[in-house]
This record gives C-alpha cells, sequence and structure tokens, in this order.
C-alpha cells in the first residue's frame, strides 16, 4: 500500500481502514507500528504526526494493529493482576488503568519494577531462601559488572559491593521508566511486573479503611524491618514480630503446645538467633488474641512511620571527606521534606537540606550534584557532588517528589475548615439584598442539604427552620423589599 510521506498517520489508519474493510473495529483501539528488529527501537506512531516524521523510507514496513495488550502486574503478597492497557501509551498513562483497577487512588505514588532473573518470580521476602542465597545477596550486582582498575581499584569497589549489600539499600530496583512506553523499553506481553509504592507522601492517611493500600504498606514496610533497612531496637522489634505473627497466624492457638514462632522469619538477624526475644514474641503474640488482620496491619504500619528511616530511599554513594583527597562511604536518603546526608553504619542523619530550598540537581553517569539556597555548611562552594552510577535514580525520586508537592498545591477545591475535608459549609443568597450568609459545621448521620427561596418580603427565619445539626445557633436573617431616595441638600454656610 502506498502512502504519502507527508500524511497524517490519523489519515493513514482511516484509508487503511476502508480499503482493509474493517469497518466494524474500534478505530481508537488500533494504530500504526514501526517494526524494527530491535524490540526496543519499535514505536507506536502517533496520529497527530506526519509518516515523514518517523523517517520512513520507501519499502520500510509499517504494521496496522491493536494497541490494546495484557499487562501483568504482582501484588507484594504475591497476587497477580491483569490489567488491559493501551501499549501505545507512556507507562504514568497506564498507571492510571493498572492502580484503578487494583483500587488506589494515588497512582502517582506508585510504579512498577522489572524483576531481576535471581529474584525466581518471588516479590515478598522470604527469610528461608534469603538464607540459603549465595554472596550475591537479595539484588547484589555481580563481579563481573565490577569495573576492573587496577588491584586497588577492584578491592575498594568489592568493599563497596559488600557494603551496598549489608545496608540492602532499594537503589538496586529497577524501576520502569514513566516516560517511555512499554515497548519501548523491551517490556513483552509475557513478563511480569512488580508494584511498589516509589514516593511516600499521602501514605499517613492509609488505615484500615482502605485495605488495598493498608496491605501494601504492611508488606513493603515488614520487608524492610527484616532485610535491616529500617534499624529498629530490641523492644520494636518484638512487638512488631508479634504483630507480623498476627497477622500470618491468626490467633495465637492455644490447643497446641508445641507452637512456636521462629525468630528467623518475624525478627530482624541481629535479634533472631536469641531464644529470650523468640519468647518475648509469643508473650506479646498471645496479648493480640482477637486483634483483626486489618487493625494489626494498621498497628505494624504506626509502629514503622515512627522509625527515623520510614519514607526515605536511601543510596549508597560516595562523598570526598574534608581537608582530604579521599572518597568515603555516605548513604544518600531522599523524602518527601528532603534531601539528607546520613551515616551508613548508625543510620544517623548528618545533614538535611528541604526539599523546598532546593534549587537544581544534576545527574552524569559517574556523579551526583545538588545546589539548594542554604549554605552547605562544611561544603562552601553551595553545592553537594558526590560518586555515584545512580544519578539518574536519584534525580528521577527528587523530581517525582517535587511534582507530586506542585500538583497537590495547584488543586482549587475548597477543603473545609483549616483543610477538615470532613466539614460541611451551607450558604444562602438572600436577595434583593445578595447578601451571602456561609456557616460551617461538621457532618453528622441523618443530615442532608436543602436549598430554598428566602426573599419573602416581612418575613423572618431562625436556625429553627434549618435541618438539625447545621451548627447555626440562634441566626436570623431575611429580607426586606423597599425603595431608597437619594435627596442632595445644599450646604449651609
Amino acid at each position: 500500500m502506498q502512502l504519502e510521506p507527508s500524511m497524517l498517520v490519523f489519515d493513514a489508519c482511516k484509508i487503511i481502514r476502508e480499503k482493509m474493510g474493517l469497518t466494524d473495529t474500534q478505530p481508537s483501539e488500533y494504530g500504526l507500528f514501526r517494526v524494527d528488529d530491535d524490540p526496543t527501537r519499535c514505536v507506536w506512531m502517533e496520529n497527530g504526526r506526519s509518516l515523514e516524521h518517523y523517517l520512513l523510507r520507501n519499502q520500510d514496513t509499517i504494521e496496522y494493529k491493536r494497541k490494546m495488550r495484557n499487562l501483568r502486574v504482582r501484588m507484594l503478597d504475591g497476587a497477580v493482576k491483569t490489567a488491559v492497557v493501551d501499549e501505545s501509551q507512556p507507562v504514568k498513562d497506564l498507571m492510571i488503568t493498572v492502580c484503578t483497577k487494583i483500587g488506589i487512588a494515588n497512582h502517582d505514588e506508585y510504579s512498577l519494577v522489572r524483576e531481576s532473573p535471581n529474584q525466581n518470580g518471588h516479590s515478598t521476602i522470604d527469610l528461608r531462601m534469603e538464607r540459603a542465597k549465595t554472596a550475591d545477596g537479595y539484588g547484589g550486582r555481580s563481579e563481573k559488572n565490577i569495573p576492573l582498575s587496577g588491584t586497588l581499584g577492584r578491592r575498594k569497589e568489592k568493599n563497596m559491593e559488600q557494603l551496598r549489600q549489608k545496608l540492602q539499600t532499594d537503589e538496586e530496583l529497577n524501576w520502569v521508566d514513566h516516560g517511555k512506553t512499554l515497548r519501548e523499553q523491551g517490556i513483552l506481553e509475557e513478563e511480569t511486573l512488580l508494584l511498589r509504592r516509589k514516593f511516600f507522601f499521602s501514605d499517613t492517611n492509609v488505615d484500615s479503611r482502605d485495605p488495598v493500600q493498608l496491605n501494601l504498606l504492611y508488606v513493603q514496610c515488614r520487608d524492610g524491618v527484616l532485610r535491616g533497612l529500617h534499624p529498629v531496637n530490641k523492644e520494636t522489634a518484638c512487638q512488631l514480630g508479634a504483630l507480623q505473627s498476627q497477622v500470618q497466624y491468626g490467633d495465637f492457638p492455644e490447643n497446641k503446645p508445641k507452637f512456636y514462632v521462629d525468630g528467623r522469619d518475624v525478627l530482624p538477624k541481629e535479634y533472631a538467633k536469641s531464644k529470650e526475644n523468640e519468647k518475648k514474641v509469643i508473650q506479646l503474640y498471645r496479648e493480640l488474641i482477637g486483634t483483626g488482620d486489618l487493625d494489626a496491619k494498621s498497628k505494624y504500619v504506626h509502629l514503622c512511620r515512627g522509625l527515623n528511616t520510614y519514607g526515605v530511599t536511601f543510596f549508597l554513594v560516595k562523598e570526598k571527606l574534608k581537608g582530604k583527597n579521599k572518597l568515603v562511604p555516605r548513604l544518600l536518603g531522599v523524602n518527601k521534606e528532603s534531601v539528607m546526608r546520613v551515616d551508613e553504619k548508625t543510620k544517623e542523619v548528618l545533614k538535611e537540606w528541604p526539599l523546598e530550598q532546593v534549587r537544581k540537581w544534576a545527574p552524569t553517569p559517574r556523579s551526583f550534584t545538588l545546589t539548594c539556597f542554604q549554605d552547605f555548611g562544611d561544603y562552601a562552594d553551595g553545592f553537594y557532588t558526590v560518586q555515584t552510577a545512580d544519578g539518574e535514580k536519584i534525580a528521577q525520586l527528587i523530581g517525582g517528589y517535587i511534582d507530586i508537592i506542585l500538583r497537590k498545591k495547584k488543586i482549587p477545591d475548597h477543603k473545609g475548615i483549616e483543610g477538615d475535608e470532613g466539614s460541611t459549609m451551607l450558604e444562602d443568597l438572600v436577595t434583593p439584598a445578595r447578601a451571602t450568609l456561609v456557616s460551617h459545621g461538621t457532618i453528622g448521620s441523618g443530615q442532608h442539604a436543602r436549598d430554598g427561596h428566602v426573599a419573602l418580603p416581612g418575613v423572618l427565619r431562625s436556625a429553627t427552620a434549618t435541618p438539625h445539626g447545621y451548627g447555626i445557633n440562634g441566626a436570623q436573617y431575611g429580607a426586606v423589599s423597599g425603595q431608597i431616595i437619594n435627596q442632595s441638600v445644599s450646604r449651609i454656610r
């Protein structure tokens, strides 16, 4: 079939449908697809662009095919969902469809992860499998990917890899690029992606009233605690272990005298080998009898929110030691409020830069530079530079948080008194005086909004005429019609 290079893709699709007799199909579900030997270079052609925009030559092959495809998404608890998505759209638009199907409203805080082959399809943490793994560790980089720059450089890189595996940071997660399509990233229909929360912004509102997000948040918090991503003291670790046991096993089985909880499955590794800690977990577990599954998850998440490292994504970087030409390991953390330097051993926050003061950031393949409005203290040049291969990931995370903050500030909807979304507003329009009376109150049971006209001459209406519970205590308002006579009087001198 011959097509003019200046023809729009939309017009070309229309001609193809007419010549092929495809009148019974939905035009919006089909489009032109440019074929290439490299799957990542195949691209869906946009309807508003011309054919010559895609540098098509004579005898090039394009396909007219259906854009809709199945996308398999694995939840953190192992459940797999399938959603029908438009493959020609970027991932950021597909997240709306995926999250809506699952029951998640704040789709902009979630993303998809491509699972590496060494995870064997398991998305949740199984500590028994973790203990059987080789020195590669969870999501670790293989030695063949470590640059060989002499014996000293090889030793330093090996030490960094060992530290990275010990710290268990999230930097190894292979996040899907939201600005590209699935096809451009080589994600085929048979591949399954993992759904995770990437931005911890509105997670404080998640409780038992939102079981879907609560379950996702619980599993993510549980994995972080067991992997050592969130350091906890012994008392908190035992409380979390008891709540996890309540979620996994239900009420404590009093009729099973030999029942026990393996500390290696519910406690971080630094507390897992102590029999005393296991007994403490059992004791706290007994006290939770009668606690529901959602309540136990909600309490678990509530305890995790009190941790200093909660909601922080960490990257292992190298920074220059003050006064010396030497690079030392450091953790760079990012959350919804700030960018922070964190001690890699104690997880103590050394320095924070609020996101509101961040001016710009510049990632390169080997480094990341941050510039803020305020002074950098020890870094008197006004910028902070670290050596890392994850500069692009750090930049995307900071940019994502700032985008969410800006979108939230642009929401024009009225949020009630001091942001209270549960408040009501009563508004009466009084004519002909055109006065507007506004009163706020709280929502009660059995209340319904009613509107009416109060522009009746000589009639006064009190608060008793309004539905009960609106909180208009004794207010009276009415309207009087009449004429106003203006008369000018000369000044007496």
